[in-house]
Protein backbone atom coordinates (compact mmCIF):
# COMPACT_ATOMS: atom_id res chain seq x y z
CA UNK A 1 0.00 0.00 0.00
CA UNK A 2 2.84 2.51 0.62
CA UNK A 3 4.57 1.96 -2.42
CA UNK A 4 1.31 2.29 -4.40
CA UNK A 5 1.18 5.56 -2.23
CA UNK A 6 4.58 6.61 -3.04
CA UNK A 7 4.46 5.88 -7.09
CA UNK A 8 1.16 7.96 -7.39
CA UNK A 9 2.95 10.38 -5.72
CA UNK A 10 6.13 10.15 -8.07
CA UNK A 11 3.76 10.00 -10.88
CA UNK A 12 2.20 13.27 -9.78
CA UNK A 13 5.55 14.93 -9.21
CA UNK A 14 6.15 13.94 -12.86
CA UNK A 15 3.08 15.13 -13.85
CA UNK A 16 3.72 18.33 -12.74
CA UNK A 17 7.35 18.74 -13.90
CA UNK A 18 5.67 18.27 -17.62
CA UNK A 19 3.40 21.57 -17.18
CA UNK A 20 5.92 23.82 -14.83
CA UNK A 21 9.21 22.58 -15.98
CA UNK A 22 10.04 26.30 -17.31
CA UNK A 23 9.12 27.24 -13.51
CA UNK A 24 12.34 25.90 -12.50
CA UNK A 25 15.72 26.88 -13.19
CA UNK A 26 17.71 24.89 -15.11
CA UNK A 27 19.71 23.12 -12.09
CA UNK A 28 16.54 21.52 -10.66
CA UNK A 29 15.43 20.73 -13.77
CA UNK A 30 18.61 18.96 -14.35
CA UNK A 31 18.38 17.45 -10.50
CA UNK A 32 14.53 16.05 -10.91
CA UNK A 33 15.21 14.65 -14.22
CA UNK A 34 18.70 12.49 -12.85
CA UNK A 35 16.64 11.59 -9.91
CA UNK A 36 12.62 11.31 -11.46
CA UNK A 37 13.77 10.31 -15.21
CA UNK A 38 17.10 8.56 -14.86
CA UNK A 39 16.15 6.79 -11.47
CA UNK A 40 19.39 7.79 -9.97
CA UNK A 41 19.95 7.93 -5.97
CA UNK A 42 21.31 11.21 -4.23
CA UNK A 43 24.53 9.85 -3.97
CA UNK A 44 25.00 8.84 -7.64
CA UNK A 45 23.21 12.59 -8.56
CA UNK A 46 25.87 14.10 -6.48
CA UNK A 47 29.03 12.31 -7.91
CA UNK A 48 27.61 13.81 -11.44
CA UNK A 49 27.27 16.93 -10.32
CA UNK A 50 30.14 17.40 -8.36
CA UNK A 51 28.06 18.50 -5.14
CA UNK A 52 26.99 16.67 -1.81
CA UNK A 53 24.25 14.57 -1.90
CA UNK A 54 22.64 17.21 1.04
CA UNK A 55 22.91 19.59 -2.32
CA UNK A 56 21.24 17.32 -4.48
CA UNK A 57 18.42 16.75 -1.62
CA UNK A 58 17.91 20.49 -0.74
CA UNK A 59 17.72 21.20 -4.83
CA UNK A 60 14.97 18.32 -5.15
CA UNK A 61 12.63 19.31 -1.99
CA UNK A 62 12.77 23.13 -3.44
CA UNK A 63 12.26 21.88 -7.13
CA UNK A 64 9.10 19.82 -5.59
CA UNK A 65 7.68 22.92 -3.34
CA UNK A 66 7.52 24.84 -6.36
CA UNK A 67 6.01 22.27 -8.64
CA UNK A 68 3.45 22.30 -5.89
CA UNK A 69 2.97 25.53 -5.14
CA UNK A 70 2.60 26.52 -8.61
CA UNK A 71 0.11 23.69 -9.00
CA UNK A 72 -1.66 24.94 -5.70
CA UNK A 73 -1.96 28.27 -7.41
CA UNK A 74 -2.96 27.30 -11.09
CA UNK A 75 -4.60 23.92 -10.62
CA UNK A 76 -3.62 23.06 -14.47
CA UNK A 77 -2.74 19.37 -13.51
CA UNK A 78 -5.96 18.78 -11.22
CA UNK A 79 -8.40 20.06 -13.97
CA UNK A 80 -6.79 17.89 -16.79
CA UNK A 81 -6.93 14.99 -14.41
CA UNK A 82 -10.48 15.35 -14.28
CA UNK A 83 -11.04 16.18 -17.90
CA UNK A 84 -9.45 12.94 -18.57
CA UNK A 85 -11.70 10.92 -16.05
CA UNK A 86 -14.64 12.58 -17.89
CA UNK A 87 -13.38 11.75 -21.18
CA UNK A 88 -12.76 7.97 -20.42
CA UNK A 89 -16.19 7.67 -19.11
CA UNK A 90 -17.51 9.08 -22.42
CA UNK A 91 -15.43 6.41 -24.04
CA UNK A 92 -16.81 3.39 -21.71
CA UNK A 93 -20.37 4.33 -22.77
CA UNK A 94 -21.38 5.49 -19.16
CA UNK A 95 -22.09 9.16 -20.01
CA UNK A 96 -22.72 10.58 -23.81
CA UNK A 97 -20.74 12.98 -25.58
CA UNK A 98 -22.13 15.95 -25.01
CA UNK A 99 -22.70 15.32 -21.06
CA UNK A 100 -19.01 15.01 -21.09
CA UNK A 101 -18.73 18.08 -23.07
CA UNK A 102 -21.09 19.84 -20.37
CA UNK A 103 -18.75 18.65 -17.51
CA UNK A 104 -15.65 19.81 -18.65
CA UNK A 105 -17.28 22.97 -19.81
CA UNK A 106 -18.24 23.27 -16.14
CA UNK A 107 -15.16 22.45 -14.63
CA UNK A 108 -13.37 25.01 -16.64
CA UNK A 109 -15.61 27.33 -16.23
CA UNK A 110 -14.85 26.88 -12.09
CA UNK A 111 -11.28 28.72 -12.47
Amino acid sequence: MLYTFLMSKDLRLIGLFGLYKNMLTENQKDLFNLYYECDLSLGEIAEIKGVSRQSVNDGLRKAKEMLSDTEARLGFYERFAAAEKILDKAESGEISVSDAAKEIRDLLEEY
